[in-house]
């Protein structure tokens, strides 16, 4: 496993418009399970946002995403994800769809898209979220 110390820029995009934005330090580990083959079989990376300790992993096509309190688990399997989101004052269940991901190794860009339901079945959601190595 490689890893590797750096700056991140963090981009974050929903369905409505908003937007967020951030530059953060933090460490990628890269693991390659075929060296004859160029490819990043999982990734992960772990850094300091204004919102505390955050990672975002990828292994076997599942990203997993935590930030604060919440541990989410994306499958790009066309199944639909039951996670418990918490806040200060709540707690409850969401469902997290995986549409598409990609890595970019020309600009170093890796990109997540996802959907989150709520327990009727009802889009909440869609969520844009990369992180770009700089």
């Amino acid at each position: 496993m490689n890893t590797f110390n750096k700056k991140f820029i963090v981009r974050h995009q929903d369905m409505y418009g908003e937007k967020y934005f951030e530059i953060v330090k933090g460490n990628i580990f890269l693991e390659i399970e075929n060296k004859n083959e160029n490819k990043n079989n999982s990734r992960k990376y772990i850094y300091q946002s204004k919102f505390g300790a955050c990672e975002l992993s990828l292994k076997d096509k599942i990203i997993n995403i935590t930030r604060a309190q919440n541990n989410f688990k994306i499958n790009f399997d066309g199944e639909k994800n039951r996670c418990l989101y918490k806040t200060e004052n709540f707690e409850y269940y969401l469902f997290f769809l995986g549409k598409n991901y990609s890595y970019d190794e020309k600009q170093k860009i890796f990109s997540v898209l996802y959907e989150i339901y709520d327990v009727n079945n009802e889009k909440l959601n869609e969520i844009n979220f990369s992180i770009k190595e700089i």
